[in-house]
């Protein structure tokens, strides 16, 4: 945003960042762990709490949360979770070559 002659009023607003990330065609989004539409700090929650046994993902929240691809949920996807919730990523999956 555009800040007016007092810092605390903005005159401009910007349009929030459209999220680059891949739907698969089993109806889920990469990242989006929790299946709300949004790729956020909750989806690296949820993994987390996963990964530590404190919930059980079903199948569509699996695939979700396995963004690099493969065939585990675990800290690294959690890590490019949160990669791609502070713009560091733009797309998911990441697919190591």
């Amino acid at each position: 945003f555009k800040l007016s002659s007092d810092p605390y009023t903005p005159t401009e607003t910007t349009e929030p960042d459209t999220q680059d990330t891949t739907e698969a065609s089993d109806g889920f989004t990469y990242g989006d762990v929790n299946g709300d539409g949004e790729i956020d700090i909750r989806d690296v929650i949820m993994l987390n709490k996963s990964i530590f046994g404190k919930v059980e993902l079903d199948e569509t929240q699996k695939k979700a949360a396995d963004v690099d691809v493969n065939g585990i949920p675990d800290a690294s996807d959690s890590l490019i979770i949160m990669k791609r919730i502070v713009k560091l990523i733009t797309e998911l999956p990441v697919v190591a070559e």
